[in-house]
């Protein structure tokens, strides 16, 4: 997209309602949101490299099919897209790539997994899966006995109205490489502010790292409940 066109896309994302946690299928901008977070995420990048190199062997096609689902998505994305493609059919039906998120799904044959494996599933994603045969104490007692752990894959709600803040903040100062003094006005004016005074580099660069912090909780972060 060209400068113009991306300002005009995160003055519409401005506007967005933020309201998480997400569920059930997410589109239209909740899906574009999502996508200027995963596209940058390193794991789902290796992934799609590696998908792009392997697909051409799997004999099943399925390959893509299940690496989208892994990663809540309707359908493998480039991630050098900046923005998820509108397709329509010759009806008018939307077939715009979705998020999907679903705690549990069915996975492919063990073999499958077993040689697709480290495409399918991002590094270090662990999978536990219960025999449908155990007693259910059984079961109780095999996860009552660990103790909780703070989830690593949320954030506080309260950040939720930051998160287009921090995907201009990244685009400007990150991607196109600006400083406070050139980046202010154009800040100003996609959040509407009515100032003209030049941001300061901390705040700056708090709301880039946080990008970055939340680039390497999605998309789970969307969909899970917000720390309490």
């Amino acid at each position: 997209m060209g400068d113009c066109c991306v300002k005009e896309f995160f003055k519409t994302l401005a506007g967005l309602k933020v309201d998480l946690p997400y569920s059930g299928k997410v589109r239209g901008l909740e899906a574009q949101l999502i996508w200027q977070f995963l596209r940058y995420n390193q794991k789902y990048r290796a992934g799609y490299d590696k998908l792009k190199v392997e697909a051409a062997n799997d004999d099943s096609g399925e390959l893509p099919m299940f690496f989208a689902k892994a990663w809540c998505l309707s359908t493998a994305v480039d991630y050098n897209l900046e923005t998820l493609p509108i397709e329509l059919d010759d009806d008018g039906v939307d077939l715009s790539p979705y998020f999907d998120y679903q705690a549990v799904w069915r996975l492919p044959k063990w073999k499958y997994l077993k040689d697709w494996g480290e495409i399918l599933l991002p590094e270090e994603q662990q999978i536990e899966m219960l025999n449908p045969h155990a007693p259910a104490d059984q079961v109780l007692r095999y996860f009552t006995s660990q103790k909780p752990t703070a989830s690593t894959s949320t954030f506080r709600s309260s950040r939720a109205k930051l998160l287009v803040e921090y995907i201009v903040c990244h685009h400007y100062l990150e991607t196109l490489s600006m400083g406070p003094t050139e980046f202010s006005p154009i800040y100003h004016e996609i959040f509407v502010t009515g100032r003209n005074d030049v941001l300061q580099s901390k705040g700056l660069k708090e709301k880039v790292n946080g990008f970055n912090e939340v680039v390497a909780l999605a998309p789970w972060c969307f969909f899970t409940p917000p720390h309490q």
